[in-house]
Parts: C-alpha cells; sequence; structure tokens
C-alpha cells in the first residue's frame, strides 16, 4: 500500500469508472469519488479489451447503444450471499452486439427492447454528454479500471493510456488499472508515466461476488485523491443537519417525507447508493 500511496499523490478534478463490470462504480461510491453517473458505470467490458474501451471513449460512443445491435442474452445463475440474493431480478440481460458490451441493469423485465430502448437511449445520452462535459472542464482526471473477471495485459493498458490522452489533449489523464490474481499481498507499480497497476486479492474465493473484499478494497480506493472531497463531505454533513432540524418541526408525515425527498434532490456533492438526485442520474 505505501507504494501506491506514494503513487496516487496527485488530486484529480475527475475520477471516473471505466470498467469492466458494476463493482468499479461501486467502490467509488463507497470510496465518495463518484459524483453523478457515467456511461460506463453499470455495464460490463469484460469482453473486449481496454483498447475497445479508449475507442469508444475515442468515438464518442458512436458505435454505443443503437436498438438495430440489442439482443437479449441467458440471465446468469442467481447468487445467495449474506448480503441478499445479487441478481437483478427486474431487468434482462443484454448485449450489444456492434461493441459486445453487456447491459445488465437498464431494460426491464416483462417489456420488449424496442419498448424500454427510448428511456434507456435518453439515460445514456445524458450520462455521455456529462462525461465529456466534465472531462472537458477537469485538468487532472483518473480513469479507474477494476477486474477479477478477465485480464488485460500491460500492452494493452498502455495503448488505452495512449489513446485517452490523445482524445483529451491539454488535460492530465492518469490510468489505475487493478487486477483480481491469487498473491497474497498487494502489487503495487508504475508502467508508465502516470499509468499505475495493481495486482492483489481483491476478490478472493468466498468473498462478495460482486464487490470482492470489501475491506481491502476500500483501502486502495481511499488513496485516491479528489479535488473538493472534503468540502464537498462538509457541505453534505450540514446539509443533512439543516434537513433533521428543520423536519422535527414538520408533523405531518407524508408532507415530511416530501420535504426529505425535495431537498435529498437539490443538494449536490457526494452521494450514497441510490441517492443521486436526477440531475446525477
Amino acid at each position: 500500500m505505501p507504494t501506491l500511496k506514494k503513487l496516487l499523490r496527485t488530486k484529480y478534478d475527475f475520477v471516473c469508472g471505466i470498467g469492466n463490470d458494476c463493482g468499479c462504480a461501486g467502490h467509488l461510491i463507497k470510496a465518495r469519488l463518484r459524483r453523478a453517473s457515467y456511461p460506463l458505470d453499470w455495464v460490463g467490458t469484460w469482453s473486449i479489451r481496454m483498447t475497445d474501451v479508449a475507442k469508444l471513449v475515442e468515438n464518442d460512443f458512436a458505435d454505443f447503444l443503437h436498438l438495430e445491435n440489442l439482443q437479449i442474452l441467458p440471465l446468469p445463475p442467481p447468487v445467495d450471499t449474506p448480503e441478499g440474493r445479487l441478481d437483478d431480478a427486474h431487468h434482462l440481460w443484454c448485449g450489444d452486439v456492434a461493441t459486445r458490451i453487456v447491459i445488465p441493469h437498464d431494460f426491464l423485465m416483462g417489456r420488449t427492447l424496442a419498448e424500454s430502448f427510448p428511456e434507456v437511449r435518453k439515460k445514456y445520452d445524458r450520462r455521455i454528454k456529462r462525461f465529456y462535459q466534465t472531462m472537458s472542464e477537469s485538468r487532472r482526471a483518473l480513469f479507474v479500471y477494476w477486474t477479477w473477471r478477465t485480464h488485460t495485459d500491460e500492452d494493452d493498458i498502455l495503448a488505452a493510456a495512449k489513446i485517452f490522452r490523445s482524445k483529451f489533449q491539454g488535460h492530465q489523464v492518469d490510468l489505475l488499472v487493478i487486477r483480481h490474481d491469487d498473491r497474497k499481498d498487494i502489487d503495487a507499480r508504475a508502467i508508465g508515466e502516470g499509468v499505475f497497476l495493481v495486482d492483489g486479492p481483491v476478490h478472493p474465493p468466498g468473498a462478495n461476488p460482486a464487490f470482492g473484499d470489501f475491506a481491502l478494497n476500500a483501502r486502495l480506493f481511499s488513496l485516491i485523491r479528489l479535488r473538493g472531497k472534503r468540502r464537498a463531505l462538509l457541505r453534505e454533513r450540514l446539509v443533512r443537519l439543516a434537513m433533521r432540524v428543520k423536519s422535527a418541526f414538520i408533523f405531518d408525515r407524508e408532507k415530511r417525507h416530501a420535504y426529505r425527498e425535495r431537498l435529498g434532490e437539490a443538494r449536490g456533492g457526494f452521494h450514497r447508493p441510490g441517492q443521486l438526485s436526477p440531475a446525477q442520474r
């Protein structure tokens, strides 16, 4: 860990997950590093290489999510854990044949792909636009790739970093890749300028199927430094305190609940899972 802490000395304006599944977004949420939803948060990119992900970003997601390229995939077997069932019982697994990306959390059961598509397309258009807008406003960005399903090699990682930097010239773009393997200790190293590779037991047998070893990953993600994080956390605490004080004087239960909902949607900054405002989704 000391080696990774030394490598991640830069304070970033923007931290964004780029795969290879929603576990990456989950860990960014827990570490309070994710301020909104972005296009690669809740999809699976385990069937493609990192250079394919980088080319998707390079081409402004032009080939992604067209109705004629979508097909329903077999659902994975359900997973039972002490935390509860981790399969998504409300959505179809959908495959994008053009990009080979899996979309597991957007197309509702009981509806055809065509019926769900306009709403899903609108949501991803919003996330794509937000991603490029945030990049344009960020001097320094860190893209995080967390994987336990498949591995990407160093040549692929370095090639992807080159594509990202070519796309966002004038901005510092660093890349952090965290890969699971069976070694007992974390091995963190720089494989290029601003390209960091971490290998270790982030997803050991018997761990949470979606997120791996919570404690170890929490330590890893806590080392990432995001500009404005402390200020945003303080603002959120003050907002919550004001909400509790004011809501204590609203005696009607429904009105009190409606007030808390409105306040939750209006606030900016960081969030817990499921607490993004409509503007951040």
